[in-house]
């Protein structure tokens, strides 16, 4: 009795030994396989994914400084600098009339610059020169106005894009545009300083930005979106949601010029890759879901979980045998 149940004891050990020799090992390796495969993956598609926000990066900034070089062209007209400095008189209606259409003509040899959805002329004694998409522009959203002024006085550069905005002609077809802005200053010479005299605006057509973006060609399984400095979506492939502002937490993240991480995004871990725009401040961000990019290496995952199944009962049946 002693010598079966020793026996059998004995066996134990040995199917256990056995079991632990032939599948252990081979699960370390499939599992370290999968790990260095799904890292590997992860790795190429960071550096394919940060060139690809870096050309779509350069690319939105070179669509800005077209808008830019319209701005330049327009504040440095003669005319539109009259006006704006008050060299022309606007005490006789006549004279206002003339000046109003002059401006006018003036400013419409620039709008054809394709996107563009008004060029507007403020002066400080309440005067306004508009070409657009609208000829009623007697209701304007003065606080729109005032606060862009603002960001454009206390802005380092002469052209400062301020995001998606409210447009600030109020009868335009547009509810929300894509906003730059120039101010006009003239020298005091009893401060001695440059002081605000008028502003620049130039609207530019969230639609069209929409376009240009949506065939990026980056594939089904990738999702983009253009963030603006203010956090607020001025692309996104959900066009319902551009003008929505995007989680502060999530932005904080993208504390780099350009980056990568993985984050749950509407629960779903994905890859997030970003390139930023030092003039502008806005961000480019993909994203790819995680699931897809180790797609590739579940096999070796899936092939491991087979085999080290099967290898218990070919042991336990190898020993059975002998």
């Amino acid at each position: 009795m002693k010598n079966i149940v020793r026996t059998h004891s004995l066996t134990q050990k040995f199917l256990l030994f056995l079991l632990i020799t032939s599948v252990l090992p081979l699960t370390v390796v499939g599992f370290t396989s999968f790990e260095i495969s799904k890292s590997i993956i992860q790795h190429e598609v960071s550096k394919y994914t940060e060139e690809l926000m870096v050309k779509q990066k350069d690319y939105m900034e070179l669509l800005l400084e077209e808008v830019e070089s319209l701005i330049a062209n327009v504040s440095s007209l003669e005319d539109i600098k009259n006006v704006v400095l008050e060299k022309t008189s606007q005490t006789d209606e006549y004279i206002n009339l003339a000046t109003q259409a002059k401006i006018g003509y003036t400013l419409s040899g620039y709008s054809n610059l394709k996107g563009l959805v008004s060029i507007d002329v403020f002066t400080l004694n309440g005067t306004h020169y508009h070409v657009g998409d609208t000829l009623n522009v007697k209701q304007i959203r003065e606080d729109v106005k005032d606060r862009i002024m603002a960001e454009a006085i206390a802005h380092p550069h002469s052209v400062v894009w301020t995001g998606i905005e409210d447009n600030v002609n109020i009868n335009s077809a547009h509810d929300k545009v894509i906003t730059a802005a120039k101010v006009f200053t003239k020298f005091d010479l009893q401060d001695l300083a440059e002081k605000p005299v008028g502003l620049l605006l130039v609207n530019y057509s969230v639609d069209n930005f929409y376009n240009h973006f949506n065939q990026s060609g980056l594939g089904s399984d990738t999702t983009m979106m253009i963030v603006d400095q203010k956090k607020r979506l001025v692309f996104y492939s959900d066009k319902s949601k551009i003008a929505n502002e995007v989680n502060p937490d999530f932005m904080q993240r993208l504390n780099k010029e350009q980056g990568y991480f993985v984050d749950m995004v509407d629960g779903q871990e994905m890859f997030v890759t970003y390139s930023k725009a030092t003039r502008t401040g806005w961000t480019v961000i993909s994203f790819i879901p995680v699931q897809k990019l180790i797609s590739k290496t579940v096999s070796i995952r899936n092939t491991t979980l087979v085999v080290c199944c099967f290898c218990p009962l070919l042991t336990i049946t190898s020993s059975f045998m002998m």
